[in-house]
C-alpha cells in the first residue's frame, strides 16, 4: 500500500493543476506542449493529438524498491476533452520496459473524460513499452506507445513523449 502513495500524491497535484472552468485556449490551458505529448487512434479518435498542458505539469515520483510513476494531463484535439496519462515502471533505471500487467515491466492507465463520462483504458500487454532516458536527478524524460483496453473497445496512443519534474 505505502508504494502507491507517491502516485497518489503526484496524480493529486496533476489533476488539481489541470482544473479550471476556463475557455479551452486561454492561459493555463493551451495545447502547444509538445513536450507531453501522444496521438491516439481508435475508439472514434483518429490521428487526435493529445498534448499536456504544459511543461511542468507532467510529474514524476519514485516509489519505494525502485518503481517509479509518471503522470502528465492535457486536452485531446484541442477540444474540452480532457486526459490523464498515468505511466508505472518497475524501475527508475533508464532502459526500455514492455507494457505488462505486472512484475517486470510498465502499466499504463488513460483517463479520459469529455465532461459527462470518463473513459478509463488500460495498457495492452505486449503492445509497446516506456522507455526511459533519463531519470533524475530533477527530471524524468522518455517515450511511449502502447496498445489501450477498455472492454471491447481499443486504441492505440503511439509517438509519445514526457519530461517531467521529478518529485523530491
Amino acid at each position: 500500500m505505502l508504494r502507491f502513495i507517491p502516485a497518489l500524491v503526484v496524480l493529486a497535484i496533476t489533476v488539481a493543476a489541470c482544473t479550471s472552468t476556463s475557455a479551452p485556449n486561454s492561459p493555463g490551458h493551451t495545447d502547444t506542449d509538445d513536450k507531453n505529448s501522444f496521438v491516439l487512434n481508435g475508439d472514434g479518435y483518429s490521428s487526435a493529438p493529445c498534448k499536456g498542458f504544459s511543461a511542468d505539469s507532467a510529474n514524476a515520483a519514485s516509489e519505494q524498491g525502485g518503481e517509479g510513476n509518471i503522470v502528465f494531463s492535457g486536452r485531446i484535439s484541442n477540444s474540452d476533452v480532457v486526459f490523464t496519462i498515468i505511466m508505472g515502471v518497475s524501475s527508475t533505471v533508464p532502459g526500455s520496459y514492455d507494457i505488462s500487467t505486472g512484475g517486470l515491466g510498465s502499466r499504463v492507465t488513460l483517463f479520459v473524460n469529455d465532461g459527462s463520462a470518463e473513459k478509463i483504458y488500460s495498457g495492452l500487454p505486449g503492445t509497446g513499452a516506456v522507455i526511459i532516458t533519463e531519470w533524475g536527478p530533477t527530471r524524468v524524460k522518455g517515450t511511449f506507445e502502447c496498445g489501450l483496453f477498455l472492454g471491447g473497445s481499443t486504441a492505440t496512443a503511439t509517438s509519445g513523449k514526457f519530461d517531467a519534474i521529478l518529485a523530491p
